[in-house]
């Protein structure tokens, strides 16, 4: 299977001042803060990208940044917020291959077109997600993993921060790909779907932030979606890969 991942995008809901006539002149930009809306709730994914990024882009632009965290419903609160702002570059996004494709795509009436109500504005970056088992599963990759499951249909549960969002959609992948059945519980950050594993309420996770739990020995890493592997976790299959 071909590596699922997310690419993060920075987006706006319309260009700067400088190209909205009879509005203000590029001079006049900015004349107060600009807002930066994430997907996800503080230490979250988009939350850790979205600061450096902040960093950085006051090396271009002198002005004041403000992240905003509007997790929740795989970045649809976030990016409807951004849709409904108004469009005088103040507003931006820090969008992914959630909010502003899977989500869109699975909701029924969705309240945005990215296509049409977004203009992208600098690409960011791109993840791999890793699998994560509680330390208590008896399985060690994703062979056993599947085998157990396969032998417990429906007993195994398994955390994403959202439905819709690219883990739920490769762990949904990988079981129907090999006759298991995992319960889906979806969480509003990754944050809450590691504390989740380590308290014994589910059994898995894709995160993407997974390196810290891993290395303190809080969860234990089944395996990671990159055919090629990550710098993070060298020489890890990919789950569906091993099975």
């Amino acid at each position: 299977m071909g590596m699922l991942r997310r690419t993060l995008l920075l987006a706006a809901v319309s260009a700067y001042l400088a190209y909205q006539p009879g509005r203000a002149t590029a001079q006049e930009f900015p004349s107060r803060p600009i807002a930066v809306v994430v997907p996800s709730g503080a230490g979250g994914l988009s939350d850790t990208l979205a600061r450096p990024v902040v960093n950085k882009a006051k090396t271009y632009l002198d002005a004041t940044y403000i992240v905003e965290n509007k997790p929740g419903a795989s970045g649809i609160i976030a990016a409807f917020a951004v849709q409904r702002a108004e469009p005088d570059g103040y507003t931006l996004l820090l969008a992914n291959g959630t909010s502003n494709g899977a989500a869109e795509a699975l909701v029924k009436n969705p309240p945005y077109a990215s296509a049409k109500d977004f203009i992208p504005v600098a690409f960011v970056g791109e993840t791999q997600f890793a699998l994560v088992a509680s330390k208590s599963l008896p399985v060690s990759n994703g062979t056993e993993l599947l085998e157990y499951a396969r032998k417990n249909p429906g007993k195994l549960s398994y955390g994403t921060f959202g439905q819709g969002s690219a883990g739920h959609l490769f762990a949904e992948i990988m079981a129907k790909s090999n006759g298991a059945q995992i319960v889906h519980v979806p969480f509003k950050n990754e944050a809450d779907v590691a504390q989740a594993i380590i308290g014994g309420e589910i059994e898995l996770g894709m995160l993407v932030s997974s390196k810290t739990f891993v290395d303190q020995g809080q969860v234990k890493l089944i395996g990671v979606t990159s055919p090629s592997g990550t710098s993070a976790y060298t020489g890890r299959p990919t789950p569906a890969r091993e099975a």
